[in-house]
């Protein structure tokens, strides 16, 4: 990214004049749902999105009424289809205990299946692959803070979690294991508002079912580590907005009230 190019350039300062930065991006073909694509479909201003998505800055008000209309629709369909996904993947990790005595890798698989999650229930997203500097257990480094800002407003919550660390990265690995550990604590301290699932074996097929399915994209690494980070690119296709802080793409992605905070 442009940020990376700059602490690069500090960091080679003999070479800066031949540092130049080229942002990562992403196929927005691949990673944008069928049913936002289906959305854009209906829009006349936007019938070349897939070859420039530069349209999208020649909308109307009154198109951009209607695909916010029809954006809701297709929001909605990608988080129940997630939510089932999730709810269904609890189920198989309960059944898997019950026949060969394995603690399932997430606490809601030993809670009632009413306690499961429920889709239309805000839903924040986080999947990449676990790096120490990108700090995936910084929003459960306060857990009692959180749970308490869920009680006082009486807001249920969702948090998807999903990735992989290097084989060789303990230190990744013991992040992944934190997540798992705060499961628990955030349910029972949260009266069961907060619900933490880890979605193991992260593929392309979660990836994509993730940043179309969530409302919200969270990305927390410390700066200035991140070189790019494309996953919330991915969400931010789908119309998903970013949590984030001003690292990475995020510098150049973040404008100030319209793509997240």
């Amino acid at each position: 990214s442009r940020l990376h190019r700059d602490v690069t350039r500090k960091q080679f300062p003999n070479f800066s004049n031949k540092i130049k930065a080229i942002t990562n991006g992403v196929h927005h073909l691949t990673w944008i749902s069928e049913r936002r694509a289906a959305c854009f479909n209906r829009i006349p201003s936007l019938r070349a999105w897939r070859d420039d998505p530069s349209c999208f800055g020649a909308m109307n008000t009154e198109e951009q009424t209607l695909l916010r209309q029809h954006l809701d629709t297709a929001w909605q369909d990608d988080n129940r289809r997630l939510i089932g996904y999730v709810n269904s993947m609890l189920k198989r990790h309960r059944e898997q205990m019950l026949e060969t005595w394995i603690d399932p890798p997430n606490h809601l698989s030993n809670v009632p299946e009413t306690e499961w999650l429920r889709p239309n229930v805000f839903t924040i997203g986080f999947a990449r692959r676990f790096s120490t500097y990108k700090r995936a257990d910084l929003i459960f480094d306060d857990i009692d803070r959180l749970a308490d800002i869920l009680l006082t407003h009486n807001w249920p919550v969702n948090f998807l979690f999903a990735g992989k660390a290097h084989p060789a990265d303990e230190p990744g690995k013991s992040v992944l294991k934190l997540i798992l550990d705060n499961q628990e604590e955030l349910f029972v301290r949260s009266k069961g508002l907060g619900k933490l699932v880890f979605i193991p074996g992260y593929d392309m097929q979660v990836a994509k079912m993730m940043v179309s399915g969530v409302h919200a994209w969270l990305n927390s690494p410390k700066r200035p580590l991140e070189a790019s980070g494309t996953s919330g690119m991915k969400a931010a296709m789908n119309g998903v907005p970013n949590i984030s802080i001003m690292d990475g793409w995020w510098v150049e992605g973040y404008h100030d009230g319209l793509t997240g905070w």
